[in-house]
């Protein structure tokens, strides 16, 4: 692995950005050298691959792999941190680029004279809290050695060389090179030296023999049956002796168990013999004799009794520091305290007694906990000056920092999670309203239709096709007919459900929605809310990162040889480099028509192909979006890679009905069936020679569960046989137990390299629940609130969260847009600005992409779209006006606006809080016909868009163009409202604004996010139908995007038209 000679490399600049400016050490491979992006003077590992065999190359490249792994994972003052790493091409070599410590290894550092025990243990504990934070990520460093210990003074040490190290859980690409030849004797647990599988006790041995080291200045004897014998002969106390034991037992079961375990006796040790050494002053005024006596902890108020008593009380004691002072606390009192003039001592300044245990538990949790001696005098006592109370105050000091750090962090945090839970609190109560919408004053159900008309006088309430609803039977409970359909005039279309007995119905009574499944969802949000106030994350750094986005950093990006799309544009190339490289959290902004899905597809397999056994869970709060990605992944992934689709089948795409984990059971099972069945009979066959009559009588017997019985009647038959029927006998039960699934979805899941659903469905299977992700990548994220996105978060060691802002925010319920705000405590403005949003608005620079090439509309379309919604981004058109060209009479005019303004009753009408337009629809409907005929004999069908956004106007649209009708021979019309269409695409895209009214009033229409959606599905031609002098006008709190569109029109009328219907 050398480098050859080392002054060669001198003056050398590696990939670009390093120049090498001096060894460390003789044939270390290790340098000093200057970043010259940054100009900071760095450390960097060179692991040469020239003139090396190719098993030697694979090793090398394994040591890369894993040091760079483990490295960029960890951040903590006692790991060397990790700056970049990498392939210089030219020069044939890896690179690790470290920070530049200047000290000396441990084995340097202990040939000093002065060093006490204390020191020793001090510097020790640094080394046990750097491998407490490697273990607690899963890495193990397999090399822990005093020439892996880096120290720079006594309050800096540093873990060294992770080349060796291993992440638990993971297996390595390349199975057939390993390192497990690779060792240090001395300090290698006995496993580690029988190359048997290691485990966080095998580092614990390791850092066993780091003490022995620190002990006795000698590495650990070789031969392990000779460590208890030498054990006795080390000059240190019994407690320490009784450590080492325990660290370097030679049966794994005997050591420590988990590195605090060891961490927790260390300290204690610690602070025992640091104690013995040391006097610490402690003084109280007459003032507080007199107060102690008042409150009867004091019988006497002598100072001879006081010092008594407050040394007493102080045998165990914790010590913290507030704003202005500091706080000592003992068994049953809190001492305030000031700091002399001088820093000798302590003045005990005023105390709070501690009325209970749990009082204790918590002031006495705030501090250090000091095992140490208070020499407590009067007042009047001169204390001599000595810098060991100093000393103990500087940790005190830097504790509060780290705890007002904390505390800042956790504030942050929780003011999040208030805004979020009082916003689950109301989202109960709204929806306990919805059980009750009103009164229904008849109904009747049509036959033919299997449709339930329900007549209706007033609901205060936006309903969503899907909705449960319910009516009141005869005995004056409520009961869930079906689903709702549509709206006609007062009539609720409701679709029957096959199992409702009608004729037990009230003709007459209380409307209302079934919230079960919504109570349930709720439930989901609060278990994941909770999680993130607790910590119950698997990646800890999300909750710090959610209260400072700005702290967010990522490694450099990786190195992708090959795209397994091929054609993948340049800025998405860049995107996918950027999010493999997180360490976290990855945010990824994609504007319409910029290939999100396509990025996710290549982000999952280049996961795949660099760690196959990695577990993804890809997740978004819309149904079509996770089958859509998974569409597109099924199709770029090996055989050997299972996706799992978890939900309902009534509610996920055919295309992705075979990937449902319940329909893949049952498949897997037959298939097991059928194969036990066969290698049964040809084993049979072999063995005893049976006939084919027999053969079938063997497979009927097995598909027949009942018991197999010997047949008296025919002493010919095969199951006369007690050993053919014992073994016919345990298939048959293999197979019974085959039959109960529930014992194989755990199994079955765990297996899974893609495991897809909504972002409340992964909730949903207990299965699911433990189950850890090494990825979290969530689509849609920006529609999700905050609760919705932590439910799959929580459960990510990475999380690559996908979304785009500026389209439709999250679906905090419609049924707040019918309660003033002042009604609630949460604004719904507040709640649609999404987590995506906050993040990505604070998130650092490196942690955030942006897709900016638009690969679905014409330029002209793309153009409005980046002009009035991405204002400050540069998106670029990849599809040219030629090959997004169309056939109508407005040619080559892409935008076009038809002004329904001189038309006659032009105005909308609110129908249940909704609104419709009669003669709107009629232009659409004109205009299809149009359309219809242009593409005559053009090709396949095109797809024509008819975008609104209101439920009245959807229902009077479908009825008045009647998509289904076979005079539609060349379009392929669908029509819905807004929401529907987010992340589809058409041909040709019909805008109905719906809108218009003397007050100027647009509703939820005035929110560009939602127009941003509606205007950008087109490929090649847009048509906006609404009255665009009410538009212009429109009334909103905000900038007017119609304004904004119209003035668009205007400003290029070489591409766009504004055309007036009469």
């Amino acid at each position: 692995m050398k480098t050859g000679d080392s002054a060669h490399m001198i003056k050398t600049v590696v990939d670009q950005r390093y120049i090498i400016l001096k060894e460390i050490n003789p044939n270390s491979n290790v340098y000093i050298a200057q970043d010259l992006k940054t100009i900071e003077v760095v450390a960097i590992k060179l692991l040469d691959l020239s003139d090396t065999k190719k098993q030697d190359a694979a090793e090398i490249s394994e040591i890369f792999k894993r040091e760079s792994e483990a490295l960029s994972q960890l951040n903590h003052e006692n790991i060397i941190k990790y700056v970049d790493s990498g392939l210089d091409g030219n020069r044939n070599l890896f690179y690790i680029v470290t920070e530049y410590v200047v000290g000396e290894n441990l084995e340097e550092f202990t040939k000093q004279s002065n060093l006490k025990i204390e020191d020793l243990l001090s510097v020790f504990l640094k080394i046990l809290n750097g491998i407490a934070e490697a273990h607690s990520k899963n890495i193990l460093h397999r090399d822990l050695k005093p020439s892996n210990i880096l120290v720079e003074g006594m309050d800096s040490v540093k873990i060294i060389d992770f080349g060796l190290s291993k992440i638990l859980g993971i297996k390595y690409r390349d199975s057939t090179t390993t390192l497990k030849d690779y060792m240090t004797v001395a300090y290698a647990s006995p496993e580690q030296l029988a190359r048997k599988e290691l485990t966080v006790q095998s580092d614990i041995y390791s850092v066993g023999g780091i003490l022995y080291y620190l002990l006795t200045k000698n590495d650990p004897p070789i031969d392990k049956s000779d460590i208890e014998d030498k054990l006795d002969n080390i000059q240190c106390s019994q407690n320490l002796k009784n450590i080492l034991r325990n660290t370097l037992k030679v049966d794994v079961q005997n050591r420590f168990k988990s590195i605090y375990e060891l961490i927790r006796e260390v300290n204690q040790e610690y602070i025992s013999v640091y104690s013995k050494t040391k006097t610490f002053y402690l003084k109280f005024t007459n003032k507080i004799a007199a107060e102690l006596y008042e409150r009867g902890k004091v019988n006497y108020r002598s100072d001879q009794h006081v010092q008594d008593f407050i040394q007493k009380d102080l045998e165990k004691s914790s010590v913290f520091k507030g704003d202005r002072y500091y706080f000592i606390v003992g068994n049953s009192v809190k001492y305030q305290c000031r700091l002399s003039e001088d820093e000798s001592h302590l003045i005990i300044t005023r105390f709070f007694l501690l009325e209970n245990y749990l009082k204790y538990e918590e002031e006495f949790n705030k501090g250090i906990n000091c095992h140490v001696s208070w020499k407590v005098v009067n007042q009047s006592k001169v204390v001599p000056y000595n810098d060991d109370l100093t000393n103990v105050l500087e940790k005190v000091n830097r504790e509060k920092q780290k705890r007002d750090v904390r505390l800042s962090r956790e504030r942050q945090n929780n003011v999040l999670i208030n805004k979020w839970e009082k916003y689950l609190d109301e989202e109960s109560q709204l929806i306990y309203r919805k059980r009750n919408l009103g009164i229904y004053e008849n109904f009747e159900y049509v036959f033919e239709t299997n449709k339930i008309q329900v007549t209706v006088q007033k609901i205060d309430y936006q309903l969503e096709n899907g909705d449960l609803i319910q009516l009141t039977d005869k005995k004056g409970n409520q009961i869930t007919i079906g689903t709702f359909d549509s709206i006609e005039d007062t009539n609720l279309i409701i679709s029957a459900k096959s199992e409702v007995e009608l004729d037990e119905l009230s003709k007459r009574g209380r409307i209302g929605i079934d919230v079960s499944q919504s109570a349930e969802v709720i439930k989901r949000f609060r278990r994941a809310v909770r999680a993130l106030r607790f910590g119950e994350l698997l990646n800890k750094n999300i909750k710090d990162i959610i209260s400072d986005p700005s702290k967010t950093s990522v490694n450099k990006d990786r190195i992708i040889v090959d795209y397994i799309n091929e054609k993948l544009d340049e800025s998405n190339k860049e995107a996918v480099k950027s999010a493999l490289a997180t360490k976290d959290l990855f945010l990824i902004q994609g504007p319409p028509g910029t290939g999100k899905t396509t990025v996710i597809t290549e982000i999952v397999c280049q996961i795949l192909k660099e760690n196959p056994k990695h577990k993804i869970l890809l997740a978004s709060p819309s149904h079509v979006a996770v089958d859509h990605a998974i569409q597109s992944i099924k199709g770029n992934l090996t055989k050997d890679k299972k996706i799992i689709r978890v939900g309902r089948s009534d509610r996920i795409s055919k295309d992705s009905q075979s990937l449902l984990m319940d329909i893949q059971l049952e498949e897997w099972v037959d298939g097991v069936k059928s194969t036990s069945q066969d290698e049964l009979v040809k084993y049979l066959s072999t063995k005893y020679k049976i006939k084919d009559s027999q053969k079938k009588a063997i497979e009927k017997q097995i598909q027949d569960l009942s018991v197999i019985e010997t047949d008296t009647k025919n002493p010919l038959s095969i199951f006369n046989n007690n050993r053919i029927q014992n073994i016919v006998g345990i298939i048959k039960e293999w197979h019974r137990r085959l039959n109960s699934l529930d014992e194989f979805d755990e199994i079955f899941a765990q297996n899974a390299s893609v495991v897809a659903s909504t972002c409340t469905g992964i909730a949903s299977r207990h299965v699911l629940n433990d189950t850890a992700f090494d990825w979290v990548i969530i689509d849609e994220a920006a529609r999700a609130t905050a609760p919705e996105l932590l439910l799959p978060m929580i459960r990510g060691k990475k999380i690559i969260l996908v979304g785009d802002h500026q389209q439709l925010p999250p679906i905090v319920g419609k049924e707040r847009s019918m309660i003033r705000d002042n009604d609630l405590g949460i604004k719904t403005s507040d709640l649609e600005k999404s987590l995506f949003e906050e993040l990505f608005e604070n998130i650092s620079e490196e942690a955030k992409s942006i897709l900016t090439a638009q690969f679905r509309m014409h330029p002209t379309i793309s153009k409005l779209i980046n002009n009035i919604f991405y204002p400050t981004t540069n998106i670029e058109a990849r599809k040219s006006a030629e090959e997004r060209k169309h056939l109508l009479e407005w040619a080559p005019k892409s935008v076009i606006w038809l002004n329904t303004q001189y038309l006659k009753d032009n105005k909308e009408e609110e129908i249940l809080n909704s609104f419709k337009n009669s003669s709107e629809a009629q232009v659409v409907l004109k205009y299809l016909e149009v359309i219809e005929e242009r593409y005559n004999s053009f090709g396949p069908k095109i797809k024509v868009g008819v975008i609104s956004g209101y439920d009245a106007q959807k229902k009077i649209l479908t009825s008045l163009i009647n998509p289904n009708d076979d005079k539609w021979k060349n379009i392929d019309i669908m029509i819905d409202n807004v929401d529907a269409f987010q992340g589809s695409e058409t041909d040709i895209a019909i805008y109905n604004v719906v809108r218009c009214n003397d007050q100027n009033k647009i509703g939820f229409l005035r929110d560009e996010r939602r127009l941003n959606v509606a205007l950008s599905r087109s490929k090649t031609c847009l048509i906006i139908v609404g009255n665009a002098h009410f538009a212009l006008k429109a009334k909103t709190y905000k900038g007017n995007p119609f304004a904004d569109i119209i003035r668009f029109i205007d400003e290029h009328p070489q591409e766009c038209l504004m055309e007036d219907i009469k």
